[in-house]
């Protein structure tokens, strides 16, 4: 019986995880491209390209998307790397 009520333990919390992760990539933002950084680039610069808007809230919102290849200084972008450009978020759709 012990095995029984394990297995179902273990069922009921696997489905229980692939709902949330099926819930977290359905509220995820969709990539609308991927730009490789070439020498002039700036973040204000390929925000206007994608979101038509250079606005620091722009270029932020992929400063944050892509903090992890970019580092900790929005102004420091290198040549090569390559940043995802996620759709707009709603709150700056608007903008």
């Amino acid at each position: 019986m012990k095995k029984f009520n394990d297995f179902l333990k273990r069922r009921t919390t696997a489905r229980k995880e692939l709902k949330e992760e099926i819930i977290k990539q359905m509220e995820a933002p969709k990539v609308i491209a991927e730009h490789t950084v070439v020498k002039g680039d700036t973040l204000s610069g390929i925000a206007l390209k994608y979101y038509g808007n250079a606005s620091r809230r722009h270029y932020m919102y992929i400063f944050n998307k892509n903090k992890d290849v970019i580092g900790n200084n929005p102004d420091m972008i290198m040549v090569g790397i390559k940043l995802i450009i996620y759709e707009l978020a709603e709150d700056l759709k608007d903008e």
